[in-house]
């Protein structure tokens, strides 16, 4: 696994979990052990159809031998003779195929980690256009414009940048597996101005990677816009008590002469404060984000 969205979490994904999730994730790939393996493969035929032909001149010498001590007749000895003779242009022919042989191996190999890091890319559009409450925000009042709107951390910048490092991340990773084409044992059965684009240089050129990461990114930009459309008129009626918090001063006040209707009023405005906090919802699902509004208690 390359990329994956954990669908077995309780909770929502909070951005700093997911980029250590998907870490892990490539940081347990098994791609140096896989590659070994399929070096083995690949030596063991080389060596196969390289000893081929030592074992057919081998079988020609015992041959002549058995020749001289005319043990066989002169059609046994011709057809034996028409048969070594095919073996030996079939090993010829199997030894100048290794080139190819090898190519077709890396070409697969390099196919399959493309498809690889296109399918679960999918994977992950696919879990943010059907997973509710993936992701976890905060919500605040802007401080720029004194709590006329609201603001989400993390932000949707952040989101952007996390998302394109987790998709780069999986590139990075399949593009560090190497060419079998390019490794010097080999060069002697392939040209080395013949080998494919690294993995991730094809991922890189593939339309429907490119499709798949702009629905990523085009998704999460209307998920924001929701979230910011339905904050602003939510949480709206609380923007007096966060302007009331930031204005209100404890020194200005004990210093401040006030009658006992005016101290009646400031206390009621506080348990009008109250009632409104305590009905305030604490999380507010909205597309694939969760909008945690504890903080604004």
């Amino acid at each position: 696994r390359l990329l994956l969205l954990d669908t077995g979490h309780r909770s929502a994904l909070d951005l700093h979990n997911f980029e250590q999730q998907q870490r892990d994730l490539c940081a347990a790939s098994k791609f140096d052990e896989q590659g070994d393996l399929l070096r083995e493969m690949v030596d063991a035929v080389v060596a196969l159809v390289n000893d081929a032909e030592q074992v057919e001149k081998r079988a020609e010498r015992l041959r002549l031998k058995r020749q001289e001590q005319r043990t066989q007749s002169m059609f046994a000895e011709r057809q034996q003779l028409e048969m070594h003779d095919y073996r030996i242009k079939i090993c010829r022919n199997d030894r100048s195929l290794l080139g190819h042989f090898i190519r077709l191996v890396d070409v697969m190999m390099q196919s399959c980690l493309v498809g690889l890091v296109l399918w679960q890319a999918l994977e992950v559009l696919e879990s943010i256009r059907n997973m509710p409450k993936l992701f976890s925000i905060s919500v605040a009042f802007s401080e720029e414009n004194q709590g006329k709107s609201m603001e989400f951390t993390p932000s949707k910048s952040s989101f952007d940048k996390s998302l394109e490092k987790v998709l780069q991340q999986a590139i990075n990773l399949v593009s560090s597996v190497p060419s079998l084409t390019i490794s010097s044992k080999y060069g002697m059965h392939v040209k080395q101005d013949a080998y494919p684009a690294r993995a991730g240089d094809v991922v890189l050129q593939d339309a429907s990677f490119r499709r798949t990461k702009e629905a990523i990114m085009e998704r999460m930009l209307s998920d924001f816009a929701k979230a910011q459309q339905f904050s602003d008129s939510s949480f709206e009626p609380y923007q007096k008590i966060y302007v009331h918090s930031r204005t209100w001063d404890v020194a200005t006040f004990e210093c401040t002469a006030i009658t006992h209707v005016e101290l009646t009023q400031q206390m009621a405005l506080m348990r009008n404060f109250e009632h409104d906090l305590d009905r305030l919802k604490s999380v507010h699902p909205c597309g694939c984000l969760l909008i945690e509004a504890r903080t604004l208690r």
